[in-house]
């Protein structure tokens, strides 16, 4: 799972280009809504590329630490380059599936972000393990952000019936001990935050 992937692509206009989640869909304004402070522990899930790891580890600082997770190499690939060539030094990068046991300390995370990942097919029938994940490395008081577009008709984006609804989405992830404490429409997409009950 990644930020850019061949769902994210214009469905009605070929003259739209094909870019990350983060460029097109209000990335800076995303970003402020994850409130992270230096020190904070923050774990990207389906990090794709990058965008909103960069961020983050600049965000959270030298004493910050965050974990950028993918199982796509070549999009790890060049998140690894831009780590480098940035110096953030804070960034951990894992190469597996978001629904296997993660390698992070439990209670540890002040945030988790998924971002544009819970639609892709092979995510449906295996959510519960990834949101299960998340609710073990969050602290009490850490906040999972979930960003999803509409399941509405757009120019552009995954096919209307693979998208998942805001209403679809809360009960998946409230049985895994997570509740929703915030709801913000951002156009094509939604935010949604929750926190350990």
């Amino acid at each position: 799972m990644s930020e850019s992937h061949p769902h994210m692509q214009p469905v009605n206009n070929p003259n739209v280009p094909s870019r990350s989640s983060y460029q097109m869909l209000q990335g800076d304004r995303t970003f402020a809504e994850l409130e992270l402070l230096p020190g904070a522990t923050f774990v990207d899930l389906g990090c794709g590329p990058g965008d909103y790891t960069i961020r983050a580890a600049e965000a959270t600082g030298a004493n910050g630490r965050v974990f950028a997770v993918d199982r796509n190499a070549e999009a790890l690939a060049t998140l690894r380059t831009k780590k480098a060539q940035l110096g953030l030094e804070n960034i951990t990068i894992l190469e597996q599936d978001l629904c296997d046991p993660l390698p992070i300390d439990g209670n540890s995370a002040d945030v988790a972000l998924i971002c544009t990942v819970l639609h892709h097919p092979a995510m449906r029938s295996r959510s519960a393990g990834l949101f299960a994940n998340v609710r073990n490395l969050l602290k009490p008081e850490g906040r999972l952000v979930v960003v999803e577009m509409h399941k509405k008709e757009m120019p552009f984006g995954p096919p209307l019936h693979i998208r998942i609804a805001p209403d679809e989405l809360e009960p998946q992830v409230r049985a895994q001990g997570l509740q929703r404490t915030g709801y913000i429409d951002l156009g094509y997409v939604y935010l949604m935050r929750f926190s350990p009950v």
